[in-house]
């Protein structure tokens, strides 16, 4: 078998750039957002990048996004990337909201696959158990969780746990069935570097940081879940 240059070295094969239509700037796919017209003649965001046509992309950054769409500058970006006319009306006012709430389905869907896979726990002391252990890969804050909580939680976790602040204990309670869901933790491996990588995206739309050790999103291997 022969192996490429990058094989030979040792390093690992980068994922695909994508640049963005407002900023210029290129970044991995992972922390952007692709934007494709509908049959309608709308722009439509793809966050699961299965939609068919040629797409656009963005930055993760909501504030941008929204200046972009205030001064058009949107607008004409797509327009030169599609090589197409694109007017106001092909694009909805309700856009920056309803990624958001695409963003969330995404990351409260992924931590229903981690809670049926086994690779979640919820409550204090399970979540204490498992960060004090080495065990945990993520652990997760409800944004409205009591600080004392919180910052035992955060002072338990190793250099190989990442912390997330994102969901309220509402939100976090109806991905995972439960009531007053305030911390939960994922275990090392299985779909945890996936979880991070649309967790990350969605804070990077919000302008927020997650904590701690988090995935190379350029590195191989660490993909936008499908």
């Amino acid at each position: 078998m022969t192996l490429d240059k990058s094989e030979r070295s040792g390093k690992r094969r980068s994922e695909p750039e994508r640049r963005c239509v407002l900023s210029g700037d290129t970044g991995a796919k992972e922390t952007m957002i692709r934007f494709v017209m509908a049959p309608d003649g709308h722009l439509v965001p793809d966050l699961a990048e299965s939609l068919p046509g040629r797409g656009v992309w963005i930055k993760a950054d909501r504030a941008a996004f929204e200046e972009g769409l205030l001064r058009r500058r949107f607008i004409g970006g797509v327009a030169r990337s599609l090589k197409q006319s694109v007017t106001p009306d092909m694009v909805d006012a309700d856009l920056p909201d309803r990624i958001d709430r695409l963003l969330v389905n995404r990351v409260t869907g992924r931590l229903g696959l981690e809670k049926r896979a086994g690779r979640l726990v919820t409550g204090f002391e399970k979540v204490r158990a498992k960060v004090t252990s080495g065990r945990a890969r993520i652990l997760i804050e409800a944004t409205d969780g009591a600080p004392d909580g919180r910052r035992k939680l955060r002072a338990a976790a190793g250099e190989a746990v990442a912390i997330v602040a994102l969901l309220s204990r509402d939100q976090l309670g109806l991905a995972l069935g439960g009531e007053n869901v305030v911390h939960a933790a994922i275990m090392a491996g299985g779909g945890a570097d996936r979880l991070l990588c649309e967790m990350n995206r969605l804070a990077l739309w919000r302008g927020q940081s997650l904590f701690g050790a988090l995935p190379d999103m350029r590195a191989e291997g660490v993909r936008a879940p499908e």
